[in-house]
């Protein structure tokens, strides 16, 4: 996204921590048409899924590609529709969750920035999290929706039931100089408030995004822990691998199991996604292990007989 001081950067990552699935996405798009830029703005995307089996991670996907999709596709306002997204996304992720025993009851949280010059617009529902760094200083921008008595369980989520009550969203100021950081609860709850700050002094979003996993990691995480965060350049930024996009509505792919294994873009093509997590082995030799639930991901996400492809 063009702006008088320079262009957006962002950097996404996943880290997925003791668990043996990695349930959380990721997703973006920033468009290339300056119309639909400037009316729309660039979307990004964060989801934590829950569900036994690999019904977690089917719905964090799907909620974050149905987000994208509709978020562009509808018309209204930006406010109205990222809320009606969300919806649309609980009740695309509920209906499908009844197609499978393997997918009964699935759900996910979510958390979506539309971020435009000078202003960006926030909407959730669960415990994912958007910070904003604004003259050095870190601010979170939404609540949790946990019950009181106990803060890992959720009062709302998407996918639980076939509509879900999406909070009025957020709009906020920010200038350049300024970062937004989208994460997963993986990540908050296993780094402090200092840490995090501290995370995102780092001088670009990869660098703060490497940090914030790497932590995560040193603290040894027992969840999935996911970053992605935007930056609104004092200046024009140099050419650099922070951010890519293709313009095209995205989905997130594999995560390393140890950050820093290997540099991923925050997301890809449908056509390349997929949910099966590389070894550091694999990732060296370009070969992906299967993880439990792949063909039920390819199922709903409408692939067939080929599987989707893999970046060596």
């Amino acid at each position: 996204m063009p702006t008088e001081q320079g262009k957006l950067r962002s950097f996404g990552d996943s880290y997925i921590g003791s668990r043996r699935n990695n349930e959380d996405a990721l997703g973006k798009r920033e468009p290339q048409d300056s119309v639909l830029r400037e009316e729309r703005g660039c979307l990004y995307v964060v989801s934590d899924g829950m569900g036994g089996h690999a019904a977690g991670e089917v719905a964090s996907h799907m909620a974050v590609k149905v987000v994208l999709e509709e978020y562009y596709a509808d018309r209204r306002g930006v406010e109205i529709s990222m809320e009606s997204a969300i919806r649309v996304a609980s009740q695309r992720i509920y209906e499908a969750a009844g197609d499978s025993i393997e997918t009964e009851g699935m759900g996910c949280t979510v958390a979506v920035c539309a971020v435009f010059p000078e202003r960006v617009c926030i909407a959730w529902v669960g415990d994912s999290r958007v910070y904003l760094r604004h003259k050095g200083q870190v601010q979170l921008q939404t609540t949790d929706h946990t019950i009181v008595e106990d803060r890992h369980h959720l009062s709302r989520a998407v996918g639980v039931q076939p509509d879900v009550e999406v909070p009025e969203p957020l709009r906020c100021q920010w200038e350049p100089g300024d970062r937004l950081l989208l994460c997963t609860d993986g990540l908050s709850n296993t780094l402090s408030e200092a840490e995090i700050a501290a995370c995102l002094a780092e001088p670009t979003p990869r660098a703060a995004v490497v940090e914030l996993l790497r932590l995560a990691a040193e603290h040894k995480a027992n969840d999935n822990c996911t970053a992605v965060i935007v930056d609104y350049p004092l200046v024009a930024a140099p050419e650099d691998h922070d951010s890519q996009s293709d313009g095209n509505p995205t989905l997130s792919e594999p995560c390393a199991e140890k950050p820093g294994d290997v540099a991923i873009p925050e997301t890809v093509s449908p056509e390349s996604a997929t949910n099966e997590r590389p070894s550091s082995e694999s990732l060296a030799s370009g070969r992906s292990d299967s993880s439990r639930g792949s063909g039920v991901l390819r199922r709903l996400m409408g692939w067939r007989s080929n599987p989707p492809r893999t970046r060596g």
